[in-house]
């Protein structure tokens, strides 16, 4: 495996690339082209939630203890720490970074398929529906929202937030979570409209197609049709931690 370490996360001017089977961190200006694996913060925090793993962080605790007066006034990330170690305790840590996350890939996580085959493809899809700025219609000034909007309007999703995967607002207005009348009240600064897209009972009934292949199609209320194979009169919650305990057992076979 090669992989590159994007300068963020070092605090140089420079990015690495390490390749597993020699063992060599070698500097680079720019980031190969086709490089699969670029690790950034972003990046780093994406594989930790999806495959439930820690990776270490940069530099190591010893030097975060040593300049906390620095990363309390300011955050980890935005310290050039090119400037603030001697180069040989840098290189030293680069290296101690790089093995430990080509340890982590290629023990404890393993496999990217997912990551390459999935997760990317669709990542590029989730940048066109990040809203541009909204705008108040009105202009009115219900809840403070034309404050808001002043301050932060673009709307910015993240997929990790949520065990489901289901898109979460990590920035900007919660338009998810506004009443369908407050909502009306917003439109968007490029096409001018807001489109609502909403999939009932989605995860369930990928669940289900993927436990049970099926050529008839999956009944409107999934949770009633549990039920009547149950032949069962329990509520809908117990039946649902019923299908995702079972699809779950399916699925680790």
């Amino acid at each position: 495996m090669r992989f590159c370490i994007h300068r963020e996360v070092l605090g140089t001017p420079w990015h690495v690339v390490f390749d597993s089977q020699t063992q060599q961190v070698n500097k680079t200006e720019t980031i190969p082209q086709q490089q699969e694996l670029v690790l950034t913060h972003e990046t780093i925090e994406e594989l930790s939630r999806l495959y439930l793993v820690q990776f270490p962080k940069f530099p190591s605790p010893a030097f975060l203890t040593l300049f906390q007066g620095l990363v309390k006034t300011t955050t980890a990330r935005a310290i050039p720490w090119c400037l603030c170690l001697p180069h040989k305790a840098l290189r030293k840590a680069v290296i101690t970074f790089a093995r430990e996350c080509d340890r982590i890939l290629c023990s404890e996580i393993g496999s990217l398929d997912y990551w390459n085959q999935t997760y990317k493809p669709a990542n590029k899809i989730l940048t066109h529906i990040h809203l541009y700025p909204l705008t108040l219609k009105d202009q009115s000034n219900k809840k403070g929202y034309k404050r808001n909007l002043a301050s932060n309007s673009s709307i910015r999703y993240s997929r990790i937030e949520t065990v489901t995967g289901r898109l979460k607002v990590v920035s900007g207005l919660d338009i998810q979570t506004m009443k369908r009348e407050t909502r009306d009240s917003f439109s968007e600064s490029l096409l001018g409209s807001l489109w609502e897209l909403d999939y009932k009972s989605l995860e369930p009934r990928v669940l289900l197609a993927l436990k049970e292949p099926r050529t008839e199609a999956i009944p409107e209320d999934i949770y009633e049709h549990i039920r009547k194979e149950l032949e069962t009169k329990a509520s809908e919650k117990a039946s649902r931690k019923w299908f995702f305990l079972r699809c779950s057992e399916h699925l680790q076979e």
